[in-house]
């Protein structure tokens, strides 16, 4: 049987012999006709790549010559006159018909497609054997050749996807310290590829070894800020919060998420596949920001225990936030949380907000939208129109822009400015602890109230 090779250098086996496969425009047609994977490929196009120099008509005459000499050396035993069985001429050019393990790319691609909807202990091994297929570059005679260099682009990409497909799986099957090694030298070899990153730092928390797991994220950021000038994406950022926070379950449901099923990141919600990802302020702004025309639904409250054991290296910060609201439920307290993206504001205070309404207070929270549009003091449109939607006041007084902003489509600047509803709000006996705008992300700005905590 056949046996075409391009993952590395392009060679032909048949009965365990090589064959020759002669010289590089003979090699060159039969590469062209394996990349259209049983496609016809028009005469045309093949003598424009060879030759490139626009003579078609005299190329055209030089073209068939190839092509019989390629079927006398892949069918050796065919007896002349005879139509071949491997290459076909079919208008307006050639095919190439071959089974899908006959050529060690296709059979590479079949793994990959395979291996997501396979047992764990099956795709470890389906794909380990697979990404052995590879000796070198894909079609690494053709560096020049737009088209070999875009179908070898293609079969990287699916060689990386493979990679990450193999960690994920011996994740999975318990192999997370045989996993670290080959996760550290995929995110050296493609820094840019957030999963990669993902894997290793799942790899080495799964292995015990957490700070490692926090240091291999943060290491990710870093790179993809002076690279690319990015933060990470929202699968990375939660992986972060879980660490930080100790959450084993998040590391469980990670090592534990069916095949086939939805990507990594949904995993760290830590719910089922089709669970509601928890809220997260600093990334789920409108990009123009309106008040609800009707009652809103309750904001979800964040799952973690109320203390704050499960939130590390934050225990100076939360014992500062508790003695300032123990202060506004007697006088009013206004707190600064400040730092660089990424740096943990918003964890801490989702934490502290949850240790709140575990204590009795109500918490609402107002976001400020860091572009032009945004209308002026809408933090205090939304915190304060919350506010009201929870426990409606008798009298709204000189809060009542703030309150029914318009019933157009933008809503209208408050004809009240911040520094007037802050005296309102202050001689109400109410305190809110509050976060400044962050530098890269919508800014938040939450507000606890009561006078003392319902019991």
């Amino acid at each position: 049987m056949l046996r075409l090779h391009v993952l590395g250098p392009f060679e032909a086996h048949s009965q365990g012999n090589r064959v020759a496969l002669g010289g590089p425009q003979q090699r060159a047609v039969l590469a062209m006709l394996v990349v259209a994977r049983g496609s016809v490929v028009p005469a045309e196009r093949i003598t424009d790549r060879l030759w490139r120099d626009g003579d078609r008509d005299r190329h055209m005459a030089s073209l068939h010559p190839l092509v019989s000499k390629l079927r006398r050396v892949l069918e050796p035993g065919r007896p002349p006159r005879s139509p071949s069985q491997l290459i076909l001429s079919a208008p307006p050019g050639y095919l190439l018909r071959l089974p899908g393990d006959s050529v060690d790319a296709w059979r590479f691609e079949t793994a990959v497609r395979r291996a997501p909807g396979a047992a764990p202990e099956d795709a470890w091994r389906l794909l380990t054997e697979a990404l052995e297929w590879w000796h070198g570059p894909a079609y690494s005679e053709w560096p020049d050749h737009d088209w070999a260099a875009d179908e070898a682009a293609r079969l990287d990409e699916l060689r990386l996807m493979a990679r990450e497909l193999l960690l994920r799986a011996g994740l999975e099957s318990g192999r997370a310290m045989e996993v670290v090694p080959s996760a550290e030298l995929l995110v050296r070899e493609a820094p840019l590829r957030e999963e990669a990153w993902r894997l290793l730092a799942l790899a080495l928390w799964a292995g015990g070894r957490q700070s490692e797991a926090l240091a291999a994220v943060r290491r990710a950021r870093a790179v993809l800020v002076k690279s690319v000038g990015l933060a990470p994406g929202l699968p990375l950022v939660e992986l972060e919060q879980s660490i930080l926070r100790g959450e084993r379950e998040a590391l469980r449901q990670a090592l534990a998420l069916p095949r086939g099923g939805p990507g990594p990141a949904v995993a760290l919600h830590g719910g089922p596949p089709d669970a509601p990802a928890p809220a997260t302020p600093s990334r789920d702004v409108p990009d123009v920001p309106r008040p609800p025309r009707t009652p809103a639904r309750p904001r979800p409250t964040p799952s973690r225990p109320a203390g704050d054991e499960t939130l590390y290296g934050r225990t100076a910060e939360l014992r500062l936030l508790r003695e300032a609201a123990q202060g506004a439920a007697r006088r009013g307290a206004v707190v600064m949380v400040a730092g660089e993206a990424g740096s943990g504001k918003s964890t801490l205070l989702d934490h502290f907000g949850h240790a709140l309404r575990a204590d009795g207070w109500t918490v609402v929270t107002g976001r400020c939208p860091e572009h032009e549009g945004a209308p002026a003091a809408w933090a205090w449109v939304e915190a304060l129109g919350e506010l009201a939607r929870l426990a409606p006041p008798a009298a709204v007084g000189p809060l009542a822009p703030l309150l029914h902003p318009g019933d157009h489509g933008e809503p209208p600047p408050p004809r009240t400015p911040p520094r007037a509803a802050s005296r309102c709000t202050r001689r109400s006996g109410h305190g809110w602890p509050q976060r400044p705008p962050r530098r890269r992300s919508p800014s938040s700005w939450t507000i606890c109230t009561g006078r003392t905590p319902r019991r």
